[in-house]
């Protein structure tokens, strides 16, 4: 669709997690089935951009979620969740479908990987934990794009799990320049620097804001807003400075994971 809400075009079903190539010629997403009551099979998928010629990359014995493509249009990095949410990593795949693999990772025992944003440098990685345990929680940490220890950004998430307060956080993007990151924090939508401070709230509303995504330019983040309890979704554009609140989509059904075009170069 158009960056106005106009022009909704459906171009396939069942599938998860659109991103936009940095070129703009191609998208990729994710899918998954079963074949039996314990068997899932996932693939990572590449179309064109109309929609057409999908090709299977890489086929997966876990479920594949989000990919996203490195800045230079050569590698897809995609969260792989094996068997509950404490098993999901990061993996790496060339955009041919060569070369699959898991990034290594220091973290905390009983965290989970829920979102993954490749930096516009292509060396770091924007995590988006997931940890439902009294050790793990949610959070944001970046880590480089070749493996290694994660480096918390919001330090006080984990503490206010402990304490039994509200610490949903996550689902971090990096912006065009690579100086701040959009997350998620309370259902709202936040930025920040890439060091954990000067953060913004950018969202004041009675939905629960998540899957924040900048535009190509960096004046507009795009998002998802949805009610509690309610099996819906719609897709928001607000100003990078926090006006312009604007709903884009009025569908009768969930939306999710909205995808900047790239701006053609």
């Amino acid at each position: 669709m158009h960056s106005d809400g106009s022009g909704v075009r459906l171009l396939r079903r069942g599938i998860s997690g659109v991103r936009w190539s940095p070129d703009g010629r191609l998208l990729a997403y994710a899918s998954s089935w079963s074949s039996g009551k314990h068997t899932v099979h996932g693939g990572v998928y590449v179309m064109n951009a109309d929609g057409t010629h999908p090709v299977l990359i890489v086929k997966t014995a876990f479920t594949p979620l989000l990919p996203t493509w490195s800045p230079d249009g050569r590698r897809l990095a995609f969260v792989g969740c094996t068997d509950g949410h404490e098993t999901c990593g990061i993996w790496i795949v060339n955009a041919d479908g060569r070369n699959l693999h898991k990034l290594a990772l220091r973290r905390v025992a009983g965290q989970g990987i829920a979102s993954v944003d490749w930096s516009p440098t292509g060396t770091q990685l924007a995590v988006g934990l997931s940890g439902w345990n009294d050790i793990a929680a949610w959070g944001v940490e970046v880590v480089s794009a070749n493996g290694g220890t994660l480096r918390n950004l919001l330090p006080e998430v984990r503490t206010r799990f402990h304490a039994g307060q509200p610490s949903d956080a996550g689902e971090p993007a990096w912006s065009p320049d690579g100086q701040r990151l959009a997350f998620t924090y309370g259902d709202e939508i936040w930025t920040m620097d890439t060091h954990g401070g000067t953060r913004v709230r950018l969202t004041h509303n009675h939905v629960l804001d998540h899957q924040p995504v900048w535009s190509p330019d960096g004046n507009k983040i795009a998002f998802v807003g949805a009610y509690a309890g309610v099996n819906s979704g719609a897709i928001y554009t607000i100003n990078a400075d926090g006006t312009g609140f604007t709903r884009l989509t009025h569908s009768h059904v969930p939306e999710a994971n909205p995808s900047w075009q790239p701006i053609p170069s």
